[in-house]
């Protein structure tokens, strides 16, 4: 940790700046995980002579305008915030992406910050900080954000580990059932035929497409085992 705390340093040094996101805003006795105003003070602590500054969603409009105007500005080196600069901020000179507890965040939106940084002539780095163990699994999804930039396969990848969740019900993530027809990991070209087939009938033949789906969503034994 020491390591990378000086690297952060040197770049700064360099005339450089940092984004470090953190997932909430403040402490949750629920979850254990790091907060903007813990880690904003922390920070602050490691570097007492920088100018740092918080920025999230729940600030009054002025603050967070002002906030996100300094760091554009180059007045903030490290700019402690929330996911809420996904999207929409374009600062070159920001070079380093630290984002704590990564396993908080989908793959998607760890993509997206990481392409906050290295937007000019300068090379960017993106670290992802656990600051403590975490599941097999959620290491898993973190090396697919290190072994890849093509969103296409991040994409496919997250899919592949959260599961497809269930298609006719309200599940998001997740495998429904052990007795898949069909894995569509495994068989994509068959969901791609069933997606024309079904196409084909809604356009020409409305009417059957509507008693179709109507009869099938009401099977057991269909929605049970897709």
């Amino acid at each position: 940790y020491q390591k990378y705390l000086s690297f952060l340093r040197t770049r700064v040094e360099m005339g450089e700046q940092v984004y470090v996101v953190v997932p909430a805003v403040l402490e949750n006795e629920e979850q254990d995980i790091l907060n903007l105003e813990f880690v904003l003070k922390k920070y602050k602590e490691y570097f007492p002579d920088l100018i740092i500054e918080g920025l999230h969603g729940q600030m009054k409009n002025d603050l967070k305008n002002q906030s996100i105007q300094n760091f554009m500005k180059g007045k903030t080196q490290i700019l402690i915030s929330t996911s809420v600069i996904e999207v929409g901020i374009n600062n070159p000179n920001a070079t380093i992406m630290a984002i704590l507890n990564p396993d908080r965040f989908g793959l998607s939106s760890l993509h997206q910050m990481r392409g906050r940084v290295g937007r000019g002539q300068k090379p960017g780095f993106c670290f992802l900080v656990n600051d403590k163990k975490v599941s097999a699994t959620a290491m898993e999804r973190q090396k697919v954000i290190e072994k890849s930039t093509d969103g296409f396969v991040i994409a496919d990848e997250d899919l592949r580990l959260r599961g497809e969740g269930n298609l006719f019900g309200k599940e998001q993530s997740g495998s429904p059932t052990a007795n898949l027809l069909v894995n569509i990991f495994e068989k994509p070209e068959l969901l791609q035929w069933a997606d024309e087939d079904a196409r084909v009938i809604h356009n020409d033949y409305p009417k059957l497409f509507r008693k179709l789906t109507s009869y099938f969503s009401a099977d057991d034994k269909v929605t049970k085992t897709i």
